[in-house]
């Protein structure tokens, strides 16, 4: 019993521990390494690092520069310097692309295993390990980086951007680019502040994108947060999603609790076992769809807003504003059917709901 006790723990400890390491020990040991690149403009610059920040500022020269601080603690002096001559960088150089990797294998920052790192000697722990990179690099090159374990910091950025962090956070400025690809895991209270489009994969995180074009997204319990989008399509299981301005909005998701603002042109959600909430249908919106089990679903429009609706519900309530005509009523002990219009009787936009197990409610603003 007393393993399973500790194996218990160990698995529920797993992310905050992998991200935090021992503690820093009585000897500190770190050392410098500095390298600079003459390159085209357009260049490629290809990172990866880990147990350290990776913090990036663009310019308008056509050279990357790269500034490593290595640093190892731990409470055996001989163990500490060994680790620090044993992380090296490996980089590689062209004017086309520049690459730096951290070779860290021989001196792991959990060397004495998870296990030992839970419930071991503070003896037998290993020496923790910071590797910090500083880069700059041209505003108009692409930029491939890992970095778990860290952070990744960025301002603005012309190229194409592939970023893949875990057990770290996001602090990002501008993507102007077009088809960025941001992949992420455990990485909470970053955030995005404009992306032109691309693809989020996040998994067990938290974020927030303040603009972007056009996005697509993809993440199983996450708290994700997008401020104003023109159009979004997303996945996400067990999460939250949440929007304040989209154009067009295209998501599914089961266990998953949905927020949306302003809603211009068109949305579309299919979800089971959550709830939906819709600020607003905008004055001049054109679709709004949603398929459900056991979801409650409350709509709100805008004053000035015409439209034609048809709600289908199983075991489910319908509520609808006094403003609304309906034309179809129809119930029995198990479905309800409602259809109507609102404003000129021949407007074009529409509202489709059908919903099991839920209660559905059709608000006036």
């Amino acid at each position: 019993m007393k393993h399973l006790y500790k194996l218990s723990i160990l698995l529920f400890l797993l992310p905050a521990l992998l991200a935090a390491g021992p503690e820093d020990g009585k000897y500190t040991k770190s050392k410098k390494i500095s390298k600079t690149f003459n390159v085209n403009k357009n260049c490629l610059v290809a990172i990866q690092n880990e147990f350290g920040s990776v913090s990036i500022t663009t310019w308008d020269s056509p050279t990357v520069s790269i500034d490593i601080t290595v640093q190892v603690s731990g409470n055996n002096e001989d163990r500490v310097i060994d680790q620090l001559q044993d992380i090296d960088i490996d980089f590689e150089a062209s004017a086309s692309k520049v690459s730096a990797i951290t070779d860290a294998e021989h001196s792991s920052n959990n060397s004495g295993g998870l296990w030992n790192l839970l419930f071991g000697s503070d003896s037998n722990r290993s020496s923790n390990m910071k590797i910090d990179y500083i880069i700059k690099m041209p505003v108009t090159a692409s930029l491939d980086i890992s970095n778990d374990y860290g952070a990744v910091i960025l301002d603005r950025l012309k190229g194409r951007a592939s970023i893949k962090c875990d057990f770290g956070r996001l602090d990002i400025g501008q993507l102007l680019a077009e088809n960025n690809d941001l992949k992420f895991d455990y990485t909470n209270n970053s955030h995005i502040d404009y992306m032109k489009s691309g693809n989020i994969q996040a998994d067990f995180s938290g974020f927030e994108l303040y603009g972007a074009e056009k996005v697509t997204y993809k993440g199983d319990y996450t708290k994700a947060k997008f401020h104003n989008v023109k159009i979004l399509d997303f996945n996400g299981d067990f999460s939250t999603i949440q929007t304040d301005d989209v154009t067009k909005l295209i998501g599914r998701g089961d266990y998953t609790t949905i927020k949306i603002g302003h809603v211009k042109e068109l949305v579309n959600l299919n979800t089971d076992f959550g709830s939906i909430s819709i600020a607003e249908l905008g004055r001049d919106f054109k679709e709004a769809t949603v398929k459900s089990e056991y979801t409650t679903i409350k709509i709100n429009y805008h004053p000035e807003a015409s439209f034609r609706f048809d709600i289908d519900t199983e075991f489910s309530s319908i509520k609808l504003s006094d403003d609304l005509t309906v034309t179809s009523s129809e119930s029995d002990n198990t479905d309800k059917q409602k259809s109507g219009y609102c404003g000129p009787k021949s407007s074009t936009a529409v509202i489709n709901i059908r919903s099991s197990f839920g209660g559905v409610s059709l608000k006036k603003n």
